[in-house]
C-alpha cells in the first residue's frame, strides 16, 4: 500500500497533471526504489496502535 500511497500524494501535494504511471516513473528515477517507501515509517507509527489495540479492546470489552 505504500508505494501507492506515495503516488497519490505526488501527485495530489505537487498538483500534477501526469499519469500514475508517469508519477511512478518519476519517483524510481529521482528516489529509487527505496523512495516508494519515503516516510512510510511515521505512517506505521500513527496506524500501528490503532491496529493492534482494537482487536485487542473488543475482545475484552463486553458486547452491548
Amino acid at each position: 500500500m505504500a508505494p501507492l500511497e506515495r503516488i497519490k500524494l505526488e501527485i495530489v501535494l505537487h498538483k500534477r497533471q501526469e499519469t500514475m504511471f508517469e508519477v511512478a516513473l518519476g519517483v524510481l528515477e529521482r528516489d529509487g526504489k527505496s523512495g516508494f517507501w519515503k516516510g512510510n515509517g511515521i505512517n506505521l507509527l500513527r496506524t500501528a496502535p490503532y491496529k493492534v489495540g482494537r482487536p485487542a479492546m473488543l475482545t475484552h470489552l463486553p458486547l452491548m
